[in-house]
């Protein structure tokens, strides 16, 4: 992840000036300029940050790990309801990096047991139960929150379309945000861009990134 931010942060920056007046002019129009393009690369990398956390293609294992779990696989294959919902949790309480299961047939929810807030999974067909397929989520809205703070050096906020607010500013989990532009947060001023994801079961996600001024 470093590598490829190191890439996406090589922003070039081309200053020239004759006189003192000139100077200024293009030294404020530039500083503008870069502010925002770097919003705008650290935005797409928190995307991408989500993409590969909702995508699973950072691991497999939790995946592979559920389809070898005889008792769930038989409770889902049977259309148990309360089975595959007792046997999803004791799943989810056993492993280490998974933080949802949803499984379903077809308009029918057979299980559904998660985190609070937790990053959307991608609904996959189960290899040996055909009409069935699973959803996995392996990272909590928090983990993420934190892993985009620590990446790009910016305060994050999250809003859930049920209600759920996380953020690493604390002052700024319920305030009210443009989607971009200027936001005063505890008497400080920050740039703001924002973006939409797909959440849990279909709840919608806002994700804001806040730089200071």
């Amino acid at each position: 992840m470093a590598g490829k931010l190191s890439i996406l942060l090589a922003l070039p920056l081309l200053l020239a000036a004759c006189g003192s007046n000139t100077t200024v002019s293009h030294t404020v129009t530039v500083r503008a300029s870069t502010t925002s393009v770097r919003l705008d690369t650290l935005r797409q990398v928190a995307q991408r940050i989500y993409t590969e956390e909702s995508l699973g293609t950072v691991d497999q294992g939790p995946l592979r790990s559920l389809e070898r779990d005889d008792a769930l696989m038989q409770a889902a294959a049977g259309g148990n309801a309360a089975a595959t919902q007792r046997d999803a949790a004791s799943a989810m309480a056993a492993a280490a990096h998974i933080t949802g299961i949803r499984i379903v047939s077809g308009n029918r929810v057979l299980a559904n047991t998660h985190l609070p807030f937790v990053v959307a999974g991608k609904l996959r067909g189960i290899k040996t139960l055909p009409g069935r397929q699973i959803e996995i989520s392996i990272q909590d809205i928090l983990g993420y929150v934190s892993l985009v703070h620590r990446v790009t050096g910016l305060d994050v906020v999250v809003h859930g379309s049920s209600g759920h607010a996380l953020s690493s500013l604390p002052a700024a989990t319920r305030a009210a945000l443009p989607r971009s532009g200027r936001a005063q947060v505890a008497s400080r001023s920050y740039n703001v861009v924002s973006f939409g994801e797909p959440g849990w079961a279909g709840e919608r996600l806002t994700v804001w990134l806040l730089s200071p001024v």
